[in-house]
């Protein structure tokens, strides 16, 4: 028998959607055993995942059975360490929204054979302030928990609609964050705005969605959209409408900003916490986002 010469890593955060990924992990040891000599980790505490990362040298390739701030732990990780090392992913969490953009499906046998023929793909991150790195988004307002707060059977029965009910509701609710922005080539002052997120994907809590033909995963670029408060009941109306067409980045809505970035400065009046994959951060008034070229790389 062939020695097998390739060795990978499996990090699983055996927790993550109601447990989906314990239950998962047998078949993906068993789907990867054929080609990988593993090295499993189930992970203990938050931080694990990337603490775990850091030290995957000499790995072929690093596994991640979770949802996304598993995945961007790792992710970050390999950042931190300067490793360059292609990741497979089998998505357990509840949103997924890194999995829609990857094309990637909560059924393990289907991303066995996605991994089994697919090859490393570049995928640009980016970085928010000192502390924080994100493999789709790092965003506040509206829209940043519509995934996790809209009931499934709603989810099931109306699709998008659904996401649109529980996003325009939250959309209305929020009070306005007042915020300055500088950017490639642009700049906003002192304006209210209700969601505010930089991204690299197609999907974001399920309700926004950047049609792939507008967005390329791997360009030295990250995605920033803006809602600013409408001010009139025709407004509202108006970004109601392209919100429920989901035509909110080709329209002449003049409260909606989509544009393509590589950094922006970011100044809030009131001390914000930030989104980032899906996970929260500390407060802050100040920051910069930037993009990290190909920081990761994805086997799809």
């Amino acid at each position: 028998m062939p020695l097998k010469q390739k060795r990978g890593l499996l990090i699983a955060n055996a927790r993550a959607g109601k447990q989906g990924a314990k239950n998962q992990l047998y078949s993906i040891i068993n789907g990867l055993a054929p080609e990988y000599t593993l090295t499993v980790h189930l992970t203990e505490a938050p931080g694990d995942a990337f603490v775990t990362a850091k030290q995957a040298e000499g790995y072929d390739a690093v596994f991640v059975s979770g949802g996304d701030g598993t995945v961007n732990g790792v992710a970050s990780g390999l950042v931190e360490a300067g490793l360059s090392i292609p990741m497979g992913y089998f998505p357990s969490g509840t949103a997924n929204d890194l999995a829609t953009t990857l094309g990637l499906s909560r059924k393990v046998e289907e991303t066995l054979k996605i991994i089994e023929n697919g090859k490393p793909t570049p995928h640009d991150m980016g970085r928010l302030g000192d502390n924080y790195r994100f493999i789709y988004t790092a965003s506040f307002g509206a829209f940043t928990e519509v995934s996790y707060k809209t009931p499934q059977s709603l989810k099931n029965s109306l699709g998008h609609l659904a996401y649109v009910i529980h996003g325009a509701g939250e959309l209305f609710r929020l009070k306005a964050e007042r915020l300055s922005l500088k950017w490639d080539g642009g700049e906003l002052s002192d304006t209210e705005v209700l969601f505010f997120a930089v991204m690299n994907t197609h999907s974001m809590a399920g309700m926004v969605k950047i049609p792939a033909e507008r967005t390329d995963l791997s360009d030295g670029l990250l995605e920033m959209l803006i809602v600013k408060k409408p001010e009139t009941k025709k407004e509202i109306r108006a970004l109601l409408r392209d919100l429920l067409k989901n035509d909110i980045y080709d329209s002449r809505n003049e409260n909606v900003i989509f544009t393509h970035v590589s950094e922006v400065q970011v100044h809030t009046e009131a001390p914000v916490a930030w989104t980032v994959d899906g996970e929260g951060t500390d407060e802050m008034t100040d920051v910069t986002i930037s993009v990290i070229p190909e920081g990761a790389k994805f086997i799809r």
